[in-house]
């Protein structure tokens, strides 16, 4: 069988990466037309299993180096190359070749952030009067509880607002990748659309914010393929069926 990565242009060398696979099999393109999708061949027997996802995402990132390239969901399989360009290339080519305009030159840059859950605790309990000591009534201490969690996510909200609203600037997009709903929640989960040329000054901006946060952990990823950017507006059947991010098929499209 053939495992699939994404679809990218036709007009490209082939890659020289290497994908799933125990030993990791070669990556290939199956071309049809001025698009290519990017497969490894796979034993029919084999099982895609939740380690393999490190695999298919430094393929997409090796792709990514030489153009655009469109994400597929992983697990996305093809009995052979006449399936890929039949049911995949061919079904959906005006839009694939427009999706893949779209993002040429657009990397997708992910920035998590942390707090320490105790010092930002302390610090609304100065701030506000609130009492954290010790208390014999379970209805009090449930109450206490409560109001510290709904002042540390409303605390968390300011903090990631203000780092978004830094990062906005730079970037063509950006959507959350995850919200704060609760005290169990991250502060950041955010992603941003940005063009290559680009990285560079978004590179300084995240140092900044370090530098500026101490007590923050900051963590900053990429470039990553565009996928929180891709939108697929299905104007046919066919196209619905090549969608990757919202579709169900065959192939858990």
């Amino acid at each position: 069988m053939l495992y699939l990565y994404g679809v990218t242009r036709a007009d490209r060398e082939q890659p020289k990466l290497e994908g799933l696979g125990s030993p990791p099999a070669a990556v290939r393109l199956i071309e049809s037309g001025p698009v290519a999708a990017a497969v490894t061949e796979l034993p029919d027997d084999y099982v895609v299993e939740e380690e393999d996802a490190r695999a298919h995402l430094q393929v997409l990132i090796g792709l990514l180096e030489a153009g655009p390239v469109l994400p597929l969901r992983m697990g996305t399989v093809a009995p052979g190359e006449e399936a890929v360009r039949s049911e995949v290339l061919d079904v959906a080519q005006p839009t694939l070749v427009s999706k893949l305009d779209a993002i040429d030159g657009m990397v997708e840059l992910h920035v998590d952030v942390e707090d320490d859950e105790s010092q930002s605790i302390a610090e609304i309990a100065r701030s506000a009067g609130v009492p954290v000591g010790p208390s014999e009534d379970l209805e009090s201490r449930i109450e206490l509880g409560q109001e510290i969690a709904d002042l540390l996510v409303a605390r968390r909200q300011r903090v990631a607002d203000e780092i978004v609203s830094e990062l906005r600037p730079l970037a063509v997009q950006d959507t959350a990748r995850s919200v704060i709903r609760s005290a169990e929640d991250p502060v950041l989960r955010w992603a941003f659309l940005v063009a290559r040329d680009e990285m560079d000054r978004f590179d300084q901006a995240v140092a900044k914010l370090r530098a500026e946060h101490p007590t923050l952990a900051i963590s900053y990823f990429g470039p990553l393929p565009p996928s929180h950017f891709i939108e697929w507006q299905s104007e046919s059947e066919a196209v619905s069926e090549a969608d990757s991010f919202h579709a169900q098929g065959a192939w858990g499209w």
